[in-house]
């Protein structure tokens, strides 16, 4: 018989960037997370780490590293 394993896969944006909260005009090519992304982020790795992934994958844009940095840090 084949053992038939199970994969879940999650797809999170990022959390909100500071170009979230700017108008268009405003806005920068790689930018941080505001206050309210980096509570976004923590509170994702809280919901996320009952899910215990085993890998994870980011996009290099400072906003996906910083929203992905907390979940991280619990997965070690």
């Amino acid at each position: 018989m084949h053992s038939q394993e199970r994969y879940q896969v999650f797809l999170i944006r990022h959390a909100q960037s500071a170009n979230n909260a700017l108008p268009e005009s405003e806005r920068v090519a790689d930018p941080a997370l505001t206050a309210l992304g980096r509570q976004q982020a923590e509170y994702l790795a809280i919901r996320m780490a009952n899910e215990k992934p085993t890998t994870l994958y980011c996009s290099g844009f400072r906003r996906a590293l910083e929203t992905m940095a907390p979940l991280a840090a619990r997965c070690e």
